[in-house]
């Protein structure tokens, strides 16, 4: 069992991490914390503790890549003859049982597992999952694509059969999101464009407790993705990318129909109530989704989605560069 923290500048938070896992309860383990070029005392931290636990390991580049291309970097970093890989970032944490219950339900065929998780105050999913939940990954992500239950969590929810990651160069696509925006952070369902190449190689589970939670009461990159409306729009690039590998070309339109309607009245309602004329970085921001989902719709033939966002790609061009003259005039 190989558990892999990717990590920058993470000396808060790093040592809690490490402790956690070693108060599991599954004790055949090696953790190995791989260092994004910390400027902090992140490695000497890692490197004191690697000194009196043998299981533990650090594994330092002096490259610093952006978020997304250390965490896949970290991935690369998994020992040979690892059986389970269990993603785990440096501000997160597991119960001294969550090991233990995921290898467990990790039976034959089974490539990935996840459970319940707590993100600040908020544990997810939200809505129901039937229990027990073994199903084909297939099934999985198909439920997750048509608007079920997000079962899957966060990277640090999830447990992957080692042998399913063989052969991705990159679990997590590396792209900021959106890709044409100069800020870029990672999408909110960029992690599910990764689990369905997994997914597609065998069984998920699905566990009703909770066994990850964070230290950020905010949870932060979720927090970002409320506060700016990124949720659906994610979900939508996600389904844009991957449905056609689970969906067939009906429940595809009418999925992607029904999401984009979804987002369509989320912006008619932000720009009723004039937050994009308040608000410089959000109406900057969905101007480069809207550009970039328009993009991907009209690569994909869905002209009834196109129609439903053009009203408001002209409006966030406009608020856009009515901000910017604004700043220009040092209003």
């Amino acid at each position: 069992m190989a558990v892999i923290t990717p990590v920058f500048n993470g000396a808060a938070h790093i040592a809690g991490c490490v402790a956690s896992v070693q108060a599991q309860d599954h004790t055949d383990w090696v953790h190995v914390v791989v260092d994004n070029a910390s400027t902090d005392d992140t490695s000497a931290i890692v490197a004191r503790l690697a000194a009196d636990d043998p299981r533990v390991r650090l594994v330092r580049f002096e490259e610093h890549l952006s978020m997304l291309g250390s965490w896949n970097r970290a991935m690369h970093q998994v020992p040979a003859g690892a059986e389970f890989v269990k993603h785990l970032g440096a501000d997160d944490r597991m119960t001294p049982d969550c090991l233990r219950r995921m290898v467990e339900a990790a039976g034959p065929g089974v490539v990935m597992v996840a459970a319940r998780w707590r993100e600040g105050t908020i544990v997810a999913p939200t809505r129901p999952v039937p229990t027990p939940y073994l199903v084909s990954g297939r099934e999985a992500m198909r439920a997750w694509l048509l608007g079920g239950p997000d079962t899957f969590g966060t990277p640090s929810a999830c447990l992957y059969r080692a042998e399913a990651l063989e052969g991705i160069d990159a679990l997590y696509p590396p792209e900021d999101w959106p890709p044409n925006h100069p800020e870029g952070e990672p999408g909110p369902s960029t992690d599910k464009i990764g689990y369905a190449d997994v997914l597609e190689r065998g069984g998920f589970a699905f566990l009703p407790q909770v066994l990850t939670f964070d230290t950020d009461n905010a949870g932060a990159q979720s927090g970002v993705a409320e506060r700016m409306r990124l949720q659906v729009p994610g979900d939508l690039d996600a389904l844009l990318i991957v449905g056609h590998r689970f969906l067939d070309p009906d429940e595809l339109r009418r999925r992607v129909t029904a999401v984009t309607a979804r987002y369509a009245r989320s912006l008619s309602k932000w720009v009723l109530l004039g937050r994009p004329l308040r608000e410089p970085a959000f109406a900057d921001l969905h101007h480069h989704i809207l550009e970039h989902i328009d993009a991907r719709l009209a690569e994909g033939g869905f002209r009834t989605a196109r129609a439903l966002l053009a009203p408001h790609r002209p409006v966030f061009r406009a608020a856009r560069a009515w901000s910017a003259r604004r700043a220009a005039a040092g209003r």
